[in-house]
């Protein structure tokens, strides 16, 4: 029977499950609990009250944000008043196991050893940042199951050319645009370029098309429902508050401050700017989402009708700082990739209590402890920092060897046509890296480090596979000799 079972196809999920919930209990025990307070503070969600009794609506009238996060936070809320936490916090565990289990058929597709994608699955399952953000109720951890999902059905579909993987592709970077503003229809229209790009029969390709069409569709049904309402072509308002901050790097720029609007701090609450920008047309009067100031325990309410007008104010102001010292903000800009890199993904205030909890964790698996020696006492780094620096030389050339070995594929198949299939899933992989860093940095600051987290997954596996391609190539050179 023993025999039996290791040779089954079961094995290796059963294990997969078994170290995914004995390493959760263990994680438990140390003091990780599931974090819900975001629920109510995060800017980008609706009022509690709001997604409870009127969330159709509010969901619709949602201008800060695309719809699906808030209508999936909604959909919980109704369907389990008493229990909605447990339910979040079984939603959040099933992500991390997800991702567990595709990365492990990732690179077994890589042509990995079964007990060695394990383990490297394994790793990344327990590294504290998993840990950290799938006990956090917020967008990000469900977005990296999305972006490992559809990168697996992505290489399912270039191994098969069976349609539904095409279609889950498909509808996979869609649900990304509903939940995520920074995910565009440029974006979209990317990878849907990428996936019919892959050769199969006219008559799938014309299925594939026909979803293509769909998710254009549907995404651009958003776009468009904001600009005939709202007066902008996006998912969300705020791009230039955002922008504004980049620019002025969270700070009042005495030269860019000459409205009554960029005077006021950015994401301020509403009460903060002038009062003509409070009121709402007669026709959202009796809409919650868009007429109160506050949520109900008290925290802004940033989907207020009034942030529409004040975002375009924002956005004059940043565009007219930008043009009369392009180099400021490009310095804000380099920053940016300063939070974004270095900066471990769980340095964020509201994950103090949890990282402290595993703060020993922390230390010992990210040797925070020598790298901090040798930068300090080798190096000569004096001044205090929270992190080492050195993870930014760790995770540029992380990102270097990713790129190097996706053009080394490239050229492999310009002269042979070899390497297609690598050539396909890592494109996706360093396109979608790319394209969220170079979007992220240059109109977000702050919670940079956090973006990072949703194409964490993706980087790892890609620096799996070029590890595992050198190694191969040195193997072969010494065998030659």
């Amino acid at each position: 029977m023993l025999l039996r079972v290791r040779n089954s196809r079961l094995l290796f999920p059963l294990l997969i499950v078994s170290f995914y919930i004995l390493s959760r209990l263990a994680f438990a025990a140390s003091g990780i609990r599931f974090d819900m307070t975001l629920l109510d503070l995060a800017w980008q969600n609706l009022d509690v009250v709001s997604l409870q009794n009127d969330l159709a609506r509010s969901v619709f009238y949602q201008h800060s944000q695309p719809p699906l996060f808030n209508f999936l936070l909604g959909v919980v809320l109704k369907l389990f008043p008493e229990s909605y936490p447990v339910v979040f916090e079984l939603m959040f565990h099933v992500c991390g196991l997800v991702i567990f289990f595709l990365l492990f058929k990732i690179l077994r597709h890589f042509e990995f050893g079964s007990w060695g994608a394990l383990a490297i699955a394994a790793i990344f399952s327990i590294s504290p940042e998993a840990i950290l953000y799938e006990n956090w109720l917020f967008y990000t951890w469900p977005i990296a199951t999305l972006l490992t999902f559809a990168t697996y059905v992505l290489l399912r579909y270039q191994a098969t050319r069976l349609p539904r993987y095409a279609a889950l592709f498909i509808l996979s970077i869609a649900v990304l645009c509903l939940t995520r503003s920074m995910f565009h229809l440029v974006y979209l229209g990317l990878c849907l370029a990428l996936v019919l790009s892959i050769r199969t029969t006219s008559q799938r390709r014309r299925t594939i098309g026909m979803f293509s069409v769909c998710s254009l569709g549907v995404v651009g049904s958003v776009y468009l429902k904001n600009l005939l309402i709202f007066g902008f072509f996006g998912t969300s308002s705020w791009l230039g508050m955002n922008l504004y901050r980049v620019v002025n790097t969270d700070a009042v720029s005495s030269e860019a401050a000459d409205t009554e609007v960029t005077s006021v701090r950015t994401f301020s609450s509403m009460s903060d700017y002038p009062k003509r920008y409070r009121g709402v047309p007669a026709t959202f009067s009796e809409i919650p989402a868009l007429t109160t100031e506050h949520k109900k325990v008290g925290y802004k309410n940033l989907n207020h009708y009034g942030y529409v007008r004040i975002s375009r104010e924002y956005m004059a102001g940043a565009l007219s700082a930008i043009k009369s010292d392009p180099g400021y903000y490009l310095r804000n800009v380099a920053v940016n990739w300063v939070r974004y890199y270095p900066k471990p993904g769980w340095s964020i205030k509201f994950m103090t209590e949890n990282s402290g909890a595993i703060e020993g964790y922390i230390n010992v698996t990210s040797l925070a402890g020598p790298r901090f020696f040798i930068e300090r006492n080798v190096l000569g780094f004096r001044k205090p920092r929270r992190f080492p620096l050195s993870s930014l030389l760790i995770l540029l050339g992380a990102l270097f060897l990713v790129v190097v070995n996706v053009g080394f594929h490239f050229v492999r198949f310009a002269k042979s046509g070899e390497h297609a299939e690598h050539l396909l899933i890592l494109g996706f992989m360093v396109l979608t890296i790319l394209y969220v860093a170079i979007v992220g940095n240059l109109v977000e600051h702050g919670e940079n480090n956090r973006f990072r987290v949703e194409t964490d997954p993706l980087l790892y596996l890609a620096v799996m596979i070029v590890v595992r391609d050198i190694w191969r190539a040195a193997a072969a050179k010494r065998w030659l000799r």
